[in-house]
């Protein structure tokens, strides 16, 4: 079920400047069916990113490599970045893509299902952003702990699943999705993580690790 947008979101979007230096990306993944990061979602990321200045990023969910590009986009020169990717043709155009617009040499995309892959990454990042299966945003929490670093950032899209979770979308039957997310956004709530959940586009939640 999806949720029509209020008049606030729609005003919001229209106030976020477009980034015409991406929309060649933005355009490869309409192209190929990938669901791009919303507007006001990717100008909170350029905010926080520009805000906290991570030296190195880890990204759940890479696509076509949209929103790496926005996470890039306001990155010191010397910031890496790790996307995790389950599609391989989606996975080698974000390649493509990266290399085209000059990051390439910055990046690292994994081929292959998140479930496999976070588990066994022994990288330290300042930023995470999970924006892949949300199914396991929970089950990731323990990962995301083990490899972000002291003051990072956890990002994570999508919180809200369309109004599931506060009940505005009319589902009564709790799924297994619902219940998993509901104890994600408990868990972020206790230390060591400092948490807010904002009502941007689907939700976002940030934690900072203390």
């Amino acid at each position: 079920m999806t949720q029509k947008p209020t008049q606030n979101t729609k005003l919001i979007q229209s106030l976020v400047p477009p980034l015409p230096q991406y929309e060649r990306v933005a355009g490869v993944s309409r192209e190929m069916g990938v669901p791009l990061l919303r507007a006001e979602v990717g100008q909170f990321l350029r905010m926080m990113v520009g805000v906290h200045r991570p030296g190195s990023i880890l990204e759940i969910g890479t696509g076509v490599g949209y929103s790496g590009h926005i996470l890039l986009d306001r990155a010191d020169a010397g910031c890496r970045l790790c996307t995790v990717e389950l599609e391989e043709d989606r996975g080698k155009r974000a390649r493509e893509l990266f290399y085209e617009s000059g990051f390439g040499d910055r990046v690292t995309v994994f081929l292959g299902d998140a479930k496999d892959i976070v588990p066994n990454m022994s990288g330290r990042f300042d930023l995470i952003f999970m924006d892949g299966p949300k199914s396991c945003y929970y089950t990731f929490l323990p990962d995301f702990l083990r490899m972000l670093n002291k003051g990072g950032l956890l990002i994570c899209d999508n919180v809200l699943l369309m109004g599931n979770i506060s009940g505005d979308s009319g589902v009564t039957k709790e799924s297994t999705l619902m219940r998993n997310m509901r104890a994600f956004l408990r868990e972020i709530q206790k230390p060591p993580w400092l948490s807010s959940v904002l009502d941007v586009g689907d939700g976002v939640s940030v934690s900072q690790l203390l």
